[in-house]
């Protein structure tokens, strides 16, 4: 619980960034997958380092994308 409060208050909207594109037959719908892999990426890697139970190294994870965001 003490995990997801600090993630509540740390929210942000980040820019997403690949180096390829899907090929989904319909064009419009590539952001969607891209959107949906960034999202599961991040979450895996947050809930990998909140399972150890160190909540601040998986808080710097969204630091670092917040930093990137803001380049």
């Amino acid at each position: 619980m003490q995990v997801l409060a600090a993630l509540a208050q740390r929210r942000r909207w980040v820019s997403v960034y690949f180096g390829w594109r899907p090929n989904l037959p319909d064009e419009g719908d590539n952001h969607l997958f891209e959107l949906a892999l960034a999202a599961w990426d991040t979450e895996n890697h947050f809930r990998a380092l909140a399972a150890t139970g160190d909540v601040q190294a998986a808080l710097a994870v969204l630091d670092r994308l917040d930093a990137a965001d803001r380049e």
